[in-house]
């Protein structure tokens, strides 16, 4: 999938006045979202005269939306009224999932990435007899390896949020020969899922629902805590497909007089973006998505992730200036 989900259009238009105008036999097939957690640590190492180790983390969590196996299905047919036309408009991202019905909703990309959050430049604790001997040796490696600059490693990885035992964050594939010789004199990146928040759905139906009816999923959270070396650098939580709740929308029934109307549109996370129902006599009842939790749960829009993605390298050289301003404070510039 390209950087912005492409979305297939599905349009199904009325037939006009006539009373005959209907949706063919058919279902149409969808999904809901799916999703994996991953953290980015950004680490930039180093050391004074003294062989103390000072470090600067910088933790992006993100997360991953995807089709679910499972293929859910809307009958057409049962969207048909015997005095009324029918007219539907479905779109779809190009993996199947549901993203509006009846309106149109912009696609954010793959990941939904969460602001970063950043450490300064604090001194590595080694604590015991143990732990201070291994400060010159690792000084030595961030040395070799960095030359007159701090070191900087990125380390990346999924977590498995069944667990609850600390998982290791491995570094990049091109970062390994300096991180690992490292990382075992002073620890490297791990992450431990805490726990995660039960969540209610945005709607709540009341009475049977026929064949009329969307499935939707709204996502919960999951808390992370993230350690670089034995200090502990972030703690947050991070949207999940895995510990959210079910639920279903009811599509109107056909009116046989007037119009009933319903618009949704859903986040890359399955959320619910917005809905507006609109009744016979044209008032419309319209529920946004506008407080903190549902605009949490949208995730940032394709403008803020560019963003944020733009700024990370300004991000890393600004750790590597705190970094040598702890370091080598007569070249602090």
């Amino acid at each position: 999938m390209g950087k912005l989900a492409r979305h297939i259009a599905i349009v199904i238009v009325s037939l006009g006045l006539c009373s005959c105008a209907s949706l063919p036999k058919g279902k149409l097939q969808y999904h809901l979202a799916d999703s994996e957690v991953a953290v980015k640590v950004t680490r930039v190492l180093g050391c004074n005269v003294s062989f103390e180790i000072f470090a600067s983390n910088t933790v992006q969590p993100s997360t991953r939306y995807f089709a679910e196996n499972t293929v859910h299905s809307i009958d057409l047919s049962s969207l048909n009224g015997a005095l009324s036309d029918a007219d539907i408009k479905i779109e779809l991202t190009e993996d199947g999932r549901l993203t509006a019905i009846n309106a149109t909703s912009t696609g954010q990309g793959e990941a939904i990435l969460k602001a970063a959050f950043t450490t300064g430049a604090t001194l590595l604790k080694l604590t015991g007899a143990a732990g201070l001997s291994v400060a010159p040796d690792a000084c030595k490696k961030i040395k070799q390896f960095g030359g007159d600059k701090p070191l900087t490693l990125i380390y990346e990885g999924k977590l498995n949020l069944a667990s609850s035992q600390a998982q290791v964050v491995p570094p990049r594939a091109e970062d390994a020969a300096y991180a690992d010789p490292i990382d075992i004199l002073i620890g490297g990146v791990t992450a431990i899922v805490l726990g995660h928040d039960a969540v209610e759905p945005p709607f709540v139906t009341q009475g049977g629902l026929g064949e009329r009816r969307v499935k939707a999923k709204q996502p919960g959270y999951v808390s992370i805590e993230v350690s670089s070396g034995n200090a502990v650098v972030y703690r947050g939580k991070v949207l999940s497909t895995e510990f959210g709740a079910a639920y279903e929308i009811p599509l109107p029934a056909p009116a046989a007089f007037g119009k009933k109307a319903l618009a949704i549109t859903f986040a890359e996370s399955g959320a619910v973006k917005s809905m507006q129902f609109a009744s016979t006599n044209g008032s419309a009842a319209a529920l946004n998505a506008v407080d903190a939790g549902l605009k949490f749960a949208a995730g940032d829009t394709a403008a803020q992730k560019a963003a944020e993605l733009k700024a990370e390298s300004d991000l890393i050289v600004q750790q590597q200036r705190l970094i040598v301003c702890k370091t080598d404070p007569a070249n602090c510039k």
